[in-house]
């Protein structure tokens, strides 16, 4: 066995990982790992994470596109104002440093992050409402419980949600808007082109907080633009030889195959728990990095 070949998978499973739960993280991971784990030089690995990603993205996508956990308008918005928001901005952000390219996406990730923990706090709060179909295993459950009240004797923390397989909806979430939607595609190409790092980190926290999309189907929603994105970079690139590497290969199986899973484990973890990961994530990632660009500032 070539332990090099296994090494490949076991990393590419951390970007499937990421992708499959959080429809976000797969270029930030998968161009480090390439490079420092698997051995490619930088160009290389970032060949090839563009199709390891977009095959992943896709994997992690074929679940939630079956139990319909994807926002097709909101896909379509950010694929299409996203990205001309994200050229015009490129052009236009040409002048500025560095560091303050780097301040702007550590800011926004810190209050991004810090909004969606606020969110996450109050869709598990007690204004949520069960709703859903019951499973097959909810013969003989009575009436209260297949509404999703609190049945006599039940012990507490015992939800109709948790023994029916429901999906927790928050009733004081007002519908996404087609204005919101059209702002929040454009303010992420912004950022993206800006700061010329984009991706689900970017796309599923300005779906959620921004077009206030349910976090399912914004992360349904941000595979499939990155699915399509990273695919179409790929396609343009010079030399597509290097992806089918036997090391890329390797990786990019494993990428699928975690995405694969951990999109189907994904529909297990409360709404709320899955917005409380990506915010920890953001806070933390966009806390460092603002600290580290204040750090050099004063240096």
């Amino acid at each position: 066995m070539n332990l090099d070949l296994v090494a490949g998978g076991l990393l590419g499973g951390i970007v499937g990982l990421a992708l499959g739960l959080l429809g976000g993280g797969g270029s930030v991971l998968a161009v480090p790992l390439l490079a420092l784990g698997v051995g490619l030089d930088d160009k290389s690995a970032l060949t090839g994470s563009l199709l390891v990603v977009a095959a992943s993205a896709f994997a992690g996508g074929i679940p939630r596109i079956a139990e319909g956990d994807v926002d097709y308008r909101a896909a379509a918005i950010f694929g299409g104002a996203g990205a001309l928001s994200s050229y015009l901005f490129s052009l236009a952000s040409r002048p500025l440093p560095a560091d303050v390219q780097i301040a702007l996406l550590a800011a926004t990730m810190l209050v991004s992050g810090t909004l969606m923990l606020q969110k996450a706090r109050r869709t598990a709060g007690p204004s949520m409402t069960r709703v859903g179909t019951p499973s097959p295993s909810a013969a003989g459950v009575g009436p209260m419980t297949r509404l999703g009240m609190k049945a006599p004797g039940e012990p507490e923390g015992v939800g109709a949600s948790t023994r029916l397989g429901m999906k927790i909806i928050d009733l004081d979430e007002p519908p996404p808007s087609l204005a919101r939607t059209i702002l929040a595609a454009i303010g992420a190409g912004a950022l993206t082109g800006v700061t010329s790092i984009g991706g689900g980190f970017i796309i599923v926290p300005a779906m959620i907080v921004g077009a206030r999309i349910h976090v399912d189907k914004a992360v349904g929603a941000s595979l499939l633009v990155i699915t399509v994105n990273a695919t179409a970079s790929w396609l343009g690139k010079a030399d597509k030889s290097i992806t089918f590497d036997p090391r890329v290969v390797a990786f990019g199986i494993g990428a699928v195959v975690v995405s694969l899973g951990a999109a189907r484990l994904a529909s297990r973890i409360g709404s709320a728990t899955k917005g409380s990961i990506m915010g920890g994530i953001l806070t933390i990632v966009g806390t460092g990095m603002l600290a580290r660009a204040v750090w050099q500032s004063f240096r």
